[in-house]
């Protein structure tokens, strides 16, 4: 989300419990969703490590948009923290924790100390770090254990035993099979999702500005019609939070400004 330094605007921000950063330029999808779709039609998917795809995306998108597929046999994802108190940059977070494929995650706030803290629930390596929070935009969770990755619903969360990490945000893009209803003409942004489609796990990042109801509408709707066939989506932080740093055979992938955030999504070999 935006970070708008200076006074009230900096006070408002950090009540609400949304992420802060600098404004940078993102670069909008001129032709909207149809066109954007329409580019992804006909992307296939790429083998770059055992249980992990990426999709190959023409080379207008280039630079401002990129999605993998990840095995949930062959793959495990952890919720990542921050490995300064204020906050890290995904590329160092990767580097440090040797994850496949990193991106950015929930929303933060900054503390009058400089200190990023999480908005809403977040557990890594199986402690909790911060407790759930009835934010606006927090109605979805990220949970992660033996089993593998799952997006389900504040209200579903029971705090046991088994839980590895988890990490609350939103809003929900796709409940069950369902498109969540947004506002057609909402802000378009950089937008950071992951979501489920059978027994693959789908991170998506797009630099390229779209509307939460694009988002959602596209991740829903099938591969053939330049969708990712989810049944179950979430919407993590955007603006200039998005990032992506990919570590695979045959190459390094980087996208998104080096912009400190405080927590993250890695994807490990299992």
């Amino acid at each position: 989300m935006w970070h708008l330094i200076g006074g009230r605007i900096r006070q408002l921000a950090i009540a609400t419990g949304f992420s802060m950063c600098v404004l940078a330029p993102v670069a909008s999808a001129a032709g909207g969703l149809p066109e954007l779709q329409s580019l992804l039609a006909g992307a296939a998917w790429e083998a770059k490590a055992p249980g992990i795809e990426r999709l190959a995306v023409p080379q207008a998108l280039s630079g401002v948009f990129s999605a993998y597929r990840l095995a949930q046999d062959k793959v495990t994802a952890r919720v990542l923290g921050q490995l300064e108190a204020s906050g890290s940059p995904v590329g160092d977070v990767a580097a440090h924790s040797g994850a496949s494929l990193t991106i950015n995650g929930g929303y933060f706030w900054i503390k009058p100390d400089g200190a990023l803290a999480p908005t809403g629930l977040l557990v890594t390596g199986g402690v909790r770090q911060a407790p759930l929070n009835k934010c606006r935009a927090c109605t979805a969770l990220l949970i992660t254990d033996g089993k593998g990755l799952h997006i389900s619903r504040p209200s579903a969360f029971k705090s046991k035993r088994g839980i590895e990490s988890a990490l609350q945000a939103g809003p929900m893009l796709v409940d069950g099979g369902r498109l969540m209803a947004f506002n057609p003409d909402g802000p378009a942004a950089a937008r950071t999702a992951i979501c489920l489609s059978g027994a693959s796990i789908i991170a998506v990042v797009s630099l390229r500005e779209i509307t939460l109801a694009e988002l959602a509408s596209m991740l829903l709707a099938r591969r053939a019609d330049g969708g990712f066939d989810c049944t179950q989506a979430i919407n993590l932080d955007g603006g200039s939070s998005s990032q992506l740093l990919a570590n695979l055979p045959g190459g390094q992938e980087r996208l998104g400004l080096p912009r400190p955030v405080q927590n993250m999504i890695g994807f490990f070999p299992r």
